[in-house]
């Protein structure tokens, strides 16, 4: 029985911090639809009837296009936009809102002016692949490897198929080191980039799913081998000219991305596809309309009828409830409507393609903003407004919710965070967790989940065992689980990515109070011992000496009974010099300082390029935590010493002991998002 999907956003909450559990078991509710040959079959099971939804006049169409924009344009700050919408076979709206990227004084063209459409580059991939599966050139369940020359594909004993591909379900983690160039010096080509940076593979192909740009690129060079040429030749020949986008471009040079502006480009563009098949295509509204109507059975065909039909067929589903995968495409439901759909984001582009099958409907948007954020803000809310006018939700539709507390719900009670960052064994781990996964917290609420908080908090009610839809609305999600544990949450609008269960000692707020504690720690040491000796020198140089008998002062004064001290070290005796004291705080005292550097390096290689293109001094960064995790063994064993052998008095050596404490604790964080001797992890 269909379920309704997501109508606008994932699920809501903050991404920061993952564990390193691996998933070494299969969910038992995974994928029941894994493999098909040689096309998927369609959706099978009891469908309730349909509600026909009709889409309104041409003339409506526009003006509620214009308002929508509008306030976008009012409450976010876009600098342009451009709307494209097809029904019934013909394009119904074509429009372009505010002016070109980096040209303020020339009008957005839907015709001529180009939008980069971030990650909807990958249906053109899917498409491209699927032309040559509909010409026999390529079997989709056979290994990958067999249609690949230039690149090697990491598939170990299991091999890696197209279909898996297509459906993010290879079982690879996320990379984001070499996607992106922040110029035209750091462009590579396709098949350098997939060799340079290969995936870690968490999990057998065919049964987690997890969204990565990889695959796509990983496809897109399949295509270019098969085809003998590149990919962007491949789709300037195969899908551009035939549909008539002659503005449309898989190249990276100024001048096809935007021809109007090449030169403003090449002096003030910062960002270019290193992964093109992914990410690199730029088009127009006009365009993308026509790639719509391809898809929907007008216009000019790129495929045949059959294959376009098992392209949007499902492929992979991780759970029965959901519409799962199409090839290529995440599919949801609203009420009971099947909806295709792509998103697509870059630095200052925010973008989205939607195709509904049953009603001949498809529609494309795409904002641009200087200011950070306002695009996709912007293209949320215009996707919204446009799904709830022309796409409504109907309550009947709905199934009939559980009553009572939620089955098995303290055990879904947790935290999910996307397997992109949980699995991740490489130093990519912490940036994506806090800037590019997605993260769930899950609570039961009387009769009801609920995930997030605040404004941003839904409530999910049961409609079967470890299955809920969100209350007052549309969305579905999906628990799963193996052994007879719940190990993956995933959500109806995005099938292509699990969320991994994190267990209590890898919860993000525990390691913030963790990193604080023990950074506090750490660095007391590092200010309080030189502003202790620098206070204890102006007050010998005031007075003489410090006078008092206490750990400072240097008169050879008593201290319980013993020789006196020199206030770094233990009682003056031969046998006990005060270097090793000494020495132990200077150890401890630069743990702080080699975190402090190591954290502003790494941060500014975030800031600065994303972790796309790591600058070549990085590995070198990386010898700053080894340091800090050398010092902190050394200042351990100055702690069990300082106990031993009676340094300081009794609260400086509580205060020694603490921070060797704060150190350790920082070291396992390190340790756990594999800062440590991270460039050189698999």
């Amino acid at each position: 029985m269909p379920r309704p999907s997501s109508r606008r956003r994932v699920l809501a909450g903050t991404a920061t911090a993952c564990t390193a559990l691996a998933c070494g078991s299969v969910p038992e509710r995974l994928g029941a639809a894994h493999r098909h040959d040689p096309y998927p079959p369609r959706e099978g099971g009891r469908r309730r009837a349909q509600r026909t939804t009709r889409t309104a006049d041409p003339d409506g169409l526009e003006a509620f296009v214009d308002g929508v924009v509008a306030r976008s344009f009012d409450e976010h700050g876009p600098d342009g936009a451009a709307v494209s919408v097809v029904h019934d076979g013909e394009v119904a709206l074509s429009k372009g809102y505010g002016h070109e990227y980096l040209d303020p004084d020339t009008p957005v063209d839907p015709g001529r002016s180009n939008f980069r459409v971030g990650s909807i580059s990958k249906v053109f991939t899917w498409t491209a692949a699927m032309q040559l599966v509909d010409r026999g050139a390529v079997d989709p369940h056979a290994p990958a490897r067999e249609y690949l020359d230039a690149v090697t594909v990491p598939d170990g004993e299991a091999p890696v198929s197209l279909a898996h591909l297509a459906t993010h379900t290879p079982g690879f983690v996320q990379r984001t080191a070499g996607n992106v160039a922040t110029d035209l010096d750091g462009l590579r080509p396709l098949a350098e980039t997939l060799e340079a940076y290969p995936p870690h593979r968490f999990a057998p192909p065919g049964e987690v799913p997890s969204y990565t740009n990889y695959v796509a690129a990983l496809a897109g060079q399949l295509v270019a081998d098969v085809a003998g040429t590149t990919f962007e030749s491949y789709v300037a020949d195969e899908l551009f000219d035939p549909l008539g986008m002659d503005h449309s471009t898989a190249g990276q040079a100024p001048d096809a991305l935007y021809p109007e502006t090449a030169a403003a480009a090449a002096d003030r563009e910062d960002w270019y596809s290193n992964v093109p098949p992914a990410s690199g295509v730029t088009s127009t509204a006009t365009g993308m309309a026509a790639f719509a109507l391809a898809h929907l059975g007008g216009g000019d065909r790129i495929l045949s009828s059959e294959a376009t039909a098992a392209m949007h067929r499902r492929w992979f589903t991780p759970d029965e409830a959901l519409a799962g995968m199409t090839f290529g495409m995440p599919a949801f439901r609203r009420g009971g409507t099947r909806i295709l759909r792509h998103a697509g984001g870059t630095r200052r582009f925010a973008s989205d393609f939607l195709l509904v099958p049953r009603l001949g409907l498809g529609v494309f948007v795409s904002y641009h903003g200087q200011t950070l954020g306002a695009a996709g803000r912007a293209k949320t809310d215009f996707v919204d407004a446009f799904l709830d006018r022309y796409v409504p939700v109907d309550d009947a539709d709905a199934p009939t919710p559980r009553e009572g507390r939620p089955t098995r719900g303290d055990e879904l009670e947790g935290t999910y965070r996307s397997v992109q960052a949980a699995e991740n064994p490489t130093y990519e781990k912490l940036p994506i967790a806090l800037l590019g996964s997605r993260q769930v917290e899950v609570r039961v609420d009387g009769d009801a989940l609920r995930t997030g908080s605040g404004d941003d908090a839904d409530r999910w009610v049961e409609v079967e065992p470890l299955v809920f839809r969100r209350e007052g609305g549309s969305g579905t999600l999906a628990f799963l689980e193996s052994g007879g544990s719940v190990t993956h949450l995933v959500e109806a609008g995005a099938p292509h990515t699990a969320l991994e269960r994190v267990p209590r000692r890898g919860h993000l707020d525990a390691h913030g109070a963790l990193a604080a504690a023990g950074g506090l720690a750490a660095l007391s040491g590092a200010v309080a011992w030189p502003a202790g000796a620098a206070w204890r020198r102006l007050r010998r140089l005031r007075g003489g000496g410090a006078g008092d008998g206490g750990v400072g002062d240097r008169t050879g004064a008593s201290v319980d009974g013993r020789e006196g001290t020199d206030g770094d070290g233990p009682p003056r005796t031969a046998d006990s010099p005060s270097a090793p004291p000494r020495l132990a705080r200077w150890t401890a005292g630069s743990i702080p300082v080699l975190l402090a550097a190591f954290v502003l390096a790494l941060g500014h290689v975030v800031a600065s390029s994303g972790l796309w293109r790591p600058p070549s001094w990085l590995p070198a960064a990386f010898v700053l935590p080894v340091l800090a995790a050398v010092a902190t063994g050394v200042t351990c064993v100055y702690a069990v010493r300082s106990w031993r052998e009676g340094y300081w008095s009794l609260p400086a050596r509580i205060h020694y002991t603490l921070v060797a404490a704060g150190a350790v604790v920082l070291c396992g964080l390190l340790r756990y998002w594999n800062l440590l001797l991270g460039p050189l992890a698999p």
